[in-house]
Order: C-alpha cells, then sequence, then structure tokens
C-alpha cells in the first residue's frame, strides 16, 4: 500500500503504526517480531496475523477499488477529450479542404475571364487593324 491509496494521511499513518503493533516498540527487535512478514516467515502467531491482514486487505479493498474507480474516469474523460480533439482537427481539415476548393474555383474562374478578355482583345485588335 502507498500513501495515495488512503483518504488521508492520517489514515496511512494509522495504516502503518498498526504493523507496528498496538503497544510502543522500545526496540528494533521487537518492531521485527510484531511485523506480519516477520511473523509469517518465523511462524510466529501465523493465525492471528493472518487475521490482521485479512482485515487489511478488506478494509482497503474499499479505497482499492475507489482508486481503480477513480483511474477508469479519468481514463475515460481522457479518451473523450482526445476524441475531441480528433473530431475538431477534422473539421479543421475539412474547412481547409473547402477553403481550397472556392479558391481553386475562383482562380479557374479568373483564368477563364482573363482567357476570354485576351481573346476579345485579339479580335479586336485585329479587325482595327
Amino acid at each position: 500500500m502507498r500513501d495515495f491509496d488512503f483518504s488521508s494521511l492520517r489514515e496511512y499513518n494509522d495504516y502503518l503504526e498498526s504493523f507496528e503493533g498496538k503497544s510502543v516498540l522500545v526496540s528494533w527487535r521487537a518492531a521485527l517480531h510484531s511485523a506480519p512478514v516477520y511473523n509469517l516467515t518465523n511462524n510466529l502467531e501465523v493465525e492471528g496475523t493472518k487475521h490482521i491482514m485479512e482485515a487489511y486487505q478488506r478494509e482497503n479493498r474499499d479505497i482499492i477499488q475507489k482508486n481503480k474507480a477513480k483511474l477508469m474516469r479519468e481514463q475515460e474523460e481522457l479518451l473523450l477529450l482526445e476524441e475531441q480533439e480528433h473530431r475538431r482537427l477534422e473539421a479543421l481539415q475539412e474547412e481547409q479542404r473547402q477553403l481550397q476548393g472556392r479558391r481553386k474555383s475562383k482562380q479557374a474562374l479568373l483564368d477563364n475571364l482573363v482567357r476570354h478578355l485576351d481573346m476579345y482583345t485579339d479580335t479586336h485588335h485585329i479587325q482595327s487593324h
């Protein structure tokens, strides 16, 4: 368990202290003897230690589930934002394509007008000679 798995620093500290035992420990050796891992590896208070660990597992299951749910919500929100950004970019690209199409149409119209004007002036220029 890590500190962000708990709703408050106090709850996390209580969790850590519970592994140190209920009473004040006077030595490092006494702290070691109260640790669940030490107890289980040395076959000390196995049943009691298992019950304590199961209780912590049950208590923290809710916190873990809440954190998983929060992570899933955040991932869904991120996915939604990515989809919105993708749609926005597609709309911008479509707008660009339409603008380019209109520019090409205008340019084609201008080119056609210039061609007709050139033909007109060439025709009138020839007739005036």
